[in-house]
Formats: structure tokens, sequence, C-alpha cells
């Protein structure tokens, strides 16, 4: 958290303090895995790639909305969706409670 300022901090704290956020560390190993990632694409920053990093070792959704990103998630069965996705669960109640479960599943875990 060290890259945020004072104010994301305090809107992000609240979060992390009830468990909704997980603020994730990542370790030298984890960190030399991301850099192998990198050259394989040089278009996606080291931000892309430690996104498409924790999503495949977590096996979580990756939101994103690089075309290129998800074309890569797409074609290593990582599951990634844009933010038009993300408003249609929000839209469907059914979708969003669904949603609200895997994400309670996987901070559980």
């Amino acid at each position: 958290m060290d890259e945020l300022y004072p104010e994301q901090i305090a809107v992000v704290q609240p979060h992390i303090n009830s468990g909704k956020f997980t603020v994730l560390e990542i370790t030298g190993e984890e960190l030399e895995a991301i850099n192998l990632l990198t050259v394989t694409d040089i278009h996606l920053s080291e931000q892309d790639w430690s996104a498409y990093y924790f999503a495949e070792k977590l096996n979580a959704v990756l939101l994103t909305g690089d075309k290129r990103l998800k074309a890569i998630a797409d074609k290593k069965r990582v599951e990634a969706h844009g933010i038009l996705w993300l408003l249609d669960m929000l839209v469907d109640t059914t979708s969003f409670e669904k949603l609200i479960r895997e994400v309670n599943s996987y901070q559980r875990s």
C-alpha cells in the first residue's frame, strides 16, 4: 500500500479492516514469475501481468479493459471479463448475489 496516497488509503482501509478487501503481498518468487511474463508481451505493463498472474494463481476472475490482456487470458483459459460484464452482473440481482457469494468464498479460502 506504499504506492497509495493518504486519501486513497483512507478510502480503502475500512474495507480492508472489515475483511471485504484483501491486500496481497508479492513474494520475491512471485515478482520474478511476473517479470518473466512481461517479456512474453512487452505491450502489457507489469501491473497487467501481475493481475493476470494472480487471477491464474488464485483461480480468480480477471477484470480488465485491455483487449490484449483479455485475449491472452482467454487463450490460457483464465476467466476474464470487462467492465460491461461487471455492470451486467450488478444489474442482474441474481448474478450480483452470486458474485457476492463468489467473492466471499474466495476471501475465506
